[in-house]
């Protein structure tokens, strides 16, 4: 799927505020570059140092509700949480691969798992920030 830094969207705006061209544009899609999970994994695993597992999670099972809802509160937030995973996982959402009109945008995801997500992540190792997130409930063992 295709991924774009927020950063990347900013100078994207931004470009288009300042100089316009005088027609209505809608990007349908954007992103620097197509990467799937698994390879988001590796890229992340790369980066710290260990290897990370993407783990797909039956969302459809009454369990991994339960479990969602005591940890995490109500069902607005686990639809929140499951709806756009659903929509890729059973093709109602599907991406196309390259496409020539799609803007070229400078941040690759090694470069924002690097210089981005990293950092952060370090730091909240080291604060021993311990709040579990839904993302981290689902990579857990």
């Amino acid at each position: 799927m295709p991924w774009v830094a927020t950063d990347d969207i900013a100078w994207l705006a931004a470009k288009e505020l300042t100089n316009p061209t005088g027609r209505h544009r809608v990007y349908r899609e954007v992103g620097s570059e197509d990467v799937s999970m698994n390879e988001l994994a590796a890229i992340i695993g790369k980066e710290i140092g260990k290897p990370v597992e993407y783990r797909y999670i039956e969302t459809t099972r009454k369990d991994v509700e339960a479990e969602f809802l005591a940890r995490f509160g109500t069902v607005e937030k686990w639809q929140d949480d499951t709806q756009s995973a659903d929509a890729l996982n059973n093709g109602i959402v599907r991406f196309h691969g390259e496409h020539e009109d799609r803007p070229k945008l400078p941040t690759t995801m090694e470069a924002f798992i690097g210089d981005v997500w990293k950092p952060r992540y370090l730091e909240a190792a080291r604060a021993g920030d311990e709040r579990e997130t839904f993302s981290m409930w689902t990579a857990g063992d």
